[in-house]
């Protein structure tokens, strides 16, 4: 790959939701504005949620959906692709949440009944936020200070 355009953000286990979309817009949008893509593939992987048990990420719907809106708003056309998740609950209500989020549309409150009861949840989005909040921050910092140092 080109150097710049694969970046990898390691984040501790049990790094909060507030905390990745913290070291996302650190890393990822200073990545974004330097490269100027013509356009992205989004790679749009739910294995970040609170409930998935591969990365340990306390992730909620909502601020992985903030990283989705804020490659949306780069304004770069986009290719949507999903991605991992193991939690066969999130994945698909994130990866249509995420679609509506890309096509600007609001994410409803509530699942049709018929899904919530398929998915074992009634609702698109997670009740927020998770606690304990600000964990991983010093890990993550070092993370951006690394990228930063590349970067400079």
């Amino acid at each position: 790959s080109v150097e710049g355009t694969a970046i990898n953000v390691p984040l501790a286990p049990g790094t909060s939701g507030d905390v990745w979309i913290w070291a996302f817009r650190e890393v990822i949008l200073p990545a974004l504005e330097r490269f100027q893509p013509g356009a992205i593939v989004l790679q749009m992987g739910t294995d970040s949620h609170a409930t998935d048990p591969l990365a340990r990420i306390e992730n909620t719907i909502q601020e992985w959906l903030q990283a989705v809106a804020l490659v949306r708003d780069f304004g770069a056309p986009i290719v949507a692709l999903g991605g991992g998740g193991y939690d066969v609950a999130n994945v698909p209500r994130m990866w249509i949440a995420a679609c509506l989020t890309l096509a600007g549309c609001p994410v409803p409150s509530l699942l049709p009944e018929h899904l919530g009861v398929a998915w074992g949840t009634p609702r698109f989005l997670d009740a927020e936020p998770l606690e304990p909040r600000n964990q991983g921050k010093t890990e993550a910092n070092s993370v951006i200070l690394a990228h930063s140092r590349y970067n400079s």
